[in-house]
């Protein structure tokens, strides 16, 4: 576990480092880079209407299990982006789970690019959610587990718990 926050900060100091010597000092910002607002609105112009959804797979109870390697299924993605791309959808939200960088982190990145890849094939833009962290004290993995919890918020505050069975 301190090998991991070690590495955290470690790639978060050198992220940090190499985005301060990159930048140009406040007072010396290039122009030429920028866009004029015509250019800009042009461009705009130009975008499909974005039509979507939040994505996972038919097959994943929640985020983890989607990423997992032992539950990540590129077939399936492939099939259900390839559907969504038929009915014109060219744009999906992904929620990445802190969890899952903890777990795995390379295998994480990879299956990312898989996954990117997928959806370039189908045209379909992706909109990921990093590193969420919300409702983690109630989520569990799904990995060899007969059952799971799921909790739902009900009236804006007070917690449900519902307890489901996974048949394998």
């Amino acid at each position: 576990m301190k090998t991991i926050k070690i590495n955290s900060i470690l790639i978060i100091s050198l992220l940090i480092s190499v985005s301060i010597t990159s930048c140009d000092s406040p007072n010396e910002i290039n122009e030429s880079n920028r866009w004029s607002e015509e250019k800009a609105w042009k461009w705009y112009s130009e975008q499909p209407w974005l039509v979507g959804t939040n994505f996972i797979t038919s097959s994943s109870i929640n985020q983890l299990e989607f990423w997992q390697e032992e539950t990540f299924d590129i077939e399936l993605i492939d099939k259900e982006l390839e559907l969504s791309a038929s009915i014109g959808m060219n744009v999906h939200r992904v929620y990445l789970h802190y969890l899952l960088w903890e777990q795995d982190s390379t295998g994480f990145l990879n299956r990312i690019d898989k996954f990117l890849d997928v959806s370039e094939k189908y045209g379909i833009k992706i909109m990921f959610v990093f590193l969420m962290t919300f409702g983690t004290q109630y989520l569990k993995s799904v990995n060899n587990l007969n059952l799971f919890h799921m909790f739902i918020i009900q009236d804006g505050c007070n917690l449900l718990e519902q307890k489901f069975y996974m048949i394998r």
